[in-house]
Formats: structure tokens, C-alpha cells, sequence
């Protein structure tokens, strides 16, 4: 289960389909397997909730989480869910998860920026916590995310 809260931010604004009965969650999910096949881009899927509300009003929908197979928790992860009013389907994708190098990058901006501001104590500490940041890995998970963009505009965005 996904605390609705927990999702990073909306890939783009939902996508809406006025004759959305035949969109369905495996529909997508055959879809996007085949484009990821067409650019030869590793991808893997797994099915899970996402809850929105609180403890005594709350309401869960289906989700599709899309991930890389060879790194399931160090990459950014996405959900694909569907909302329906009456035929119309309101189709989110949202990021979800963390990453531990574009978290390492964004430490060292952070870094710098202090460093800017005269907050040398806080250039340093930041400093300190993105050790580890590797450019290539980086560039591995940044180029990843960029075919994954591409393929979610390409089967859910411009149909």
C-alpha cells in the first residue's frame, strides 16, 4: 500500500480518455511493455494501492508501479493509477520513491548555494552527505528516466 503522500509529484497533468471503459491498468501495462521493448529499455512492473485520506475516511485505488528490474529500490519509481467518472478515465502517472544519486546531486547543489550564502557550516555537512555521487550511475538513472518519459508520452499522453 502507497500513502498517497508518499508519490514525489505528477509526471504530467492527468490524462483524460471520454471513452475510457476499455483503459484499464493490464491494458496499460501490455502497452507500455511494448514500447519499452520497441526502444530496448529494461522495465518491470508490480501492482499495489494507492491510499488517500486518513485513518477514518479514507479511499484506495489500483495502481501500476513501473520500475527499473535491475534497480527496484535505488531508482525513481512511477505509478500509473486510473480515476473513473461515469465512461470518462482520468489516467496519473506520479513519481514515487527516492533515488540515491539524484538525492547525492541534489545535496551537492545544495552545498554549493550555501556556500554561496556564507553558510559554510551547512556547504559542509551537505557536502559530507553526497559523497558517494557518481556521474556516470547518475547519468545511467537520469538517461533512464528520460526513455521512461518518453515512453509514458508516447502510450499514455498522445493517444
Amino acid at each position: 500500500m502507497i500513502k498517497a503522500d508518499m508519490l514525489v509529484k505528477e509526471f504530467k497533468p492527468e490524462k483524460l480518455y471520454e471513452n475510457g471503459n476499455d483503459v484499464t491498468l493490464p491494458i496499460l501495462q501490455s502497452r507500455l511493455k511494448e514500447a519499452a521493448e520497441k526502444y530496448q529499455i529494461p522495465i518491470a512492473f508490480t501492482n499495489d494501492q494507492i491510499k488517500y485520506g486518513g485513518v477514518f475516511n479514507s479511499t484506495t485505488i489500483d495502481c501500476l508501479v513501473v520500475y527499473h528490474p535491475e534497480h527496484p529500490s535505488d531508482y525513481l519509481r512511477y505509478t500509473v493509477s486510473i480515476k473513473r467518472q461515469g465512461t470518462i478515465a482520468y489516467v496519473a502517472v506520479h513519481l514515487y520513491g527516492k533515488s540515491k544519486q539524484i538525492g547525492k546531486k541534489s545535496l551537492s547543489k545544495g552545498a554549493v548555494a550555501s556556500l554561496k550564502e556564507g553558510k559554510v557550516g551547512t556547504a559542509i555537512l551537505m557536502g559530507v552527505l553526497s559523497l558517494g555521487k557518481n556521474k556516470d550511475k547518475l547519468k545511467d538513472e537520469e538517461n533512464y528516466n528520460h526513455a521512461i518519459w518518453q515512453i509514458f508520452d508516447e502510450v499514455i499522453f498522445e493517444s
